[in-house]
């Protein structure tokens, strides 16, 4: 499951544990539904950026997940999107998450389902060659409680698992039961009670389980437990370290932690001390306890002293020797404490993630990086185990994930796989598939997003063996054809260097922004009309903006009648939106400016933009204003504010916050989108529903089009409103993903209108 994927199962989670019911939506139709089979014969797992052209018409990219494992040169399928579901359930497999592998080949794996029975699950795979449900959530036959983060598993198909983040329980394939080892009930040895559990609990061959925990009335730390046996702290919170005159710090919930088969555990921790503070790696002998610093600030690898540790990797091994990830100022790089030396082995960047919190005696350590998974061999330089190129079960050019690795060098991951459909009056054509034929050179690697207008497509994608990028066009039921080229000459001189993923489309032009080689300008924005292969600029880095400074990168493009709007980021840093006209960029609003309707507030950070015509709308945090945040709509040149945190919104709720996400910082709200009048998705206080998607009104007035908690045209009800993934609209017609409760799918994609 992608990020958007595990924030919307908990959503969805919540929507059935509160039993929200809501009358039905107006007009509210499925298109497709997670489980249907495409017409290339992949089941679809979820229907990401969303493009509609028409009203009949829409563009997607659909997914398809598998969980897989690779043995030598071998990959072997575990589990795929639309495999049947184990008794007592109904319906398919989804969507997958976080794999764990033990020494027998057994693998325990989350899942979403397409079932009336439950919406998600733990399971475990496999006994006697059957899958066996560990627990599950929502739906009929699951609980409140859903299994959101990674769990563990040991050598006797002992499976450690977080409910939600009240209840720590380890699962047994030997009693096909599971037993409470915490909740947030249990009295933690520092004092105080447990509040919640770090996000990766781990657990030995004899059954003992080391995990970190946040405590109310009392210290955090680390701890470690067994089925009906007492629980030890290995660390608390402000308790003296190993450190001469430090205290241990607090820990991230994201922080692992690491137990070998002897039972002792290894973490990171930040330090107190007077001076500056420090941090290190320990190692917990809990029948002390006893905690022995294993690596600390300033000690020399290779003649390079540490600066840091990142508290994502930590493994230990059955002999002791301890693996950690180390910071060498800017750069990271493993390390193994092997006796008495620390050894220094591979250095990667800052997209390395995913570690497996584990040592195997076989000296391995395997993360992902990027859409790849690699692994550490003792060598120093990372050996990659899944790559681009490689043919998996579900196709090539995966993105693949979360990976773990057993004793005997058998690695399993989570992986998927886009491809690009369009549908069209109800039927499903591929466009363009990862390894297929794309009209430029060879196949297609990467596939970006679309956009579709009326019976125009586009979209930016990579071929040559991910050599090259290229942006296709491909209108009604014509061959698609390479609209723009790498190194195709570009206005001015030089070359294009496509890339950017900045691109709409109008009839036969293609708008896109584009860095150029060898020109007299870094790059700038684009119009191809592939009818007469004319390319036209629009606007240059370091071109002169409208109310000074210069433009320095293009951030978005769309059509705006016979004009072009598009979103830029000034010199100076700030964000704005302009449009081009026949005597250069007219400004429309930029950061800093006020802002109507909000007390003389000004815009302080842009976030989504959608045009249609004449017509921007806008979202953004208000600086210095009686409004937190706003949707903005500029009318053919009258700006007016639609909507605020704040404002009442339906059935008496009042609108959540509408540009930073309150479950996910890093996301921005809401989804947004403009033909006519604006709709959005947003979320609600106060009501029975937690978020509902949204039309404004010719007259400004807002209007709820889907509501969580409303039935569905597939029974059960709208569990969730993806806030994680781009909306798109035609007329009022608006096209979303949903999530669903209580339904035979888990997710559909929807279009709605009042």
């Amino acid at each position: 499951m992608t990020l958007r994927a595990l924030f919307l199962t908990s959503i969805v989670l919540v929507a059935a544990t509160l039993g929200l019911t809501r009358p039905a939506s107006a007009d509210l139709v499925v298109l497709l539904k997670s489980g249907d089979v495409a017409p290339d014969g992949r089941s679809l797992s979820s229907f990401g950026s969303p493009a509609a052209g028409t009203k009949t018409k829409a563009a997607f990219l659909g997914t398809t997940s598998a969980v897989i494992t690779k043995s030598g040169s071998t990959f072997a399928t575990v589990v795929k999107t639309g495999d049947p579901l184990p008794a007592p359930l109904s319906g398919t497999f989804n969507s997958f998450a976080d794999p764990v592998i033990n020494d027998s080949g057994n693998v325990a794996f989350r899942a979403g389902v397409n079932s009336t029975g439950a919406n998600s699950g733990l399971f475990y795979c496999c006994d006697a060659g059957a899958i066996v449900p560990i627990a599950l959530a929502g739906g009929t036959m699951g609980g409140p409680l859903g299994v959101q983060d990674p769990p563990d598993m040991n050598n006797n198909a002992d499976v450690v698992y977080k409910l939600g983040n009240d209840e720590l329980r380890l699962w047994s394939l030997a009693t096909h039961s599971s037993v409470l080892l915490a909740d947030t009930s249990t009295a933690s040895p520092g004092g105080g009670t447990f509040r919640g559990f770090n996000d990766r609990p781990v657990v030995n061959d004899a059954q003992r389980v080391a995990f970190q925990a946040d405590v109310s009335g009392g210290p955090e730390g680390i701890f470690v437990t067994a089925p009906l046996s007492s629980i030890t702290a290995c660390a608390l919170e402000d308790a003296a370290s190993p450190i001469a005159g430090g205290t241990f710090g607090t820990w991230a919930s994201s922080g692992e932690v690491a137990i070998n088969a002897g039972g002792k555990v290894a973490f990171t921790s930040n330090i107190s001390q007077p001076g500056p503070d420090t941090s290190g790696v320990f190692l917990c002998d809990p029948s002390g306890p006893i905690v022995v610093t294993i690596a600390k600030e300033g000690d020399l690898v290779a003649g390079t002293p540490l600066t840091g540790f990142d508290d994502e990797f930590v493994g230990v091994d059955s002999a002791g020797d301890v693996a950690f990830e180390g910071r060498f100022g800017t750069s990271r790089r493993l390390v193994v404490k092997a006796g008495a030396t620390l050894n220094g082995f591979s250095t990667f960047t800052s997209s390395a993630t995913d570690f497996a919190p584990r040592l195997p005696d076989i000296g391995r350590i395997i993360w992902r990086q990027g859409s790849s998974i690699q692994r550490e061999e003792g060598t120093g330089t990372p050996v990659t185990v899944v790559g681009p190129t490689d043919v998996t079960p579900i196709g090539v050019r995966v993105s693949a994930r979360e990976p773990s690795i057993n004793n005997l060098d058998v690695n399993v991951f989570r992986a998927t796989q886009s491809v690009l459909y369009r549908l069209d009056h109800g039927a499903l054509e591929v466009v363009a598939t990862p390894g297929g034929p794309s009209p430029g050179v060879g196949t297609y690697a990467f596939i970006g997003a679309p956009a579709y207008r009326r019976s125009s497509l586009a979209f930016e994608a990579e071929d040559n063996g991910g050599l090259d990028s290229l942006i296709v066009l491909k209108k009604g039921h014509d061959p698609a054809i390479q609209a723009v080229r790498n190194t195709d000459p570009a206005p001015g001189g030089g070359t294009f260097d496509l890339g950017s993923g900045v691109l709409d489309v109008t009839g036969s032009t293609v708008l896109f922004a584009s860095s150029v080689s060898g020109g007299t300008a870094t790059g700038g924005l684009f119009a191809k009309n592939t009818h007469s292969g004319n390319v036209d600029t629009l606007a240059l880095e370091g071109d002169a903006a409208p109310a000074g400074g210069l433009f320095s990168t293009f951030v978005a493009v769309h059509p705006a009648g016979h004009e072009t709007a598009f979103v830029a980021t000034l010199d100076s840093a700030a964000n704005g939106i302009f449009v081009t006209s026949s005597s250069g960029p007219t400004q429309i609003v930029r950061e800093g400016d006020v802002l109507p309707g909000t007390g003389g507030g000004t815009l302080g950070q842009l976030g989504t933009v959608a045009v249609d015509g004449k017509r921007v709308a806008f979202t953004g945090s208000v600086t210095g204003g009686t409004v937190a945040d706003g949707i903005f709509f500029w009318n053919h040149g009258a700006l007016s504010r639609l909507a605020s945190q704040g404002d009442p919104a339906v059935g008496g709720a009042t609108f959540g916050p509408l540009f930073i996400d309150p479950i996910a910082p890093g996301f921005t709200l809401p989804p947004f989108a403009l033909a006519r009048s604006p709709a959005f998705i947003a979320p609600l206080i106060g009501g029975p529903a937690f978020e509902g998607l949204f039309i404004a009104r010719a007259d400004g007035s807002i209007t709820s089009l889907v509501l969580t908690g409303a039935p569905t045209p597939l029974g059960g009800i709208i569990g969730a409103v993806n806030e994680f993934q781009s909306i798109s609209q035609v007329g009022t017609n608006v096209v979303f993903e949903a999530g669903l409760s209580g339904a035979s799918s888990s997710l559909a994609l929807m279009r709605a209108k009042p």
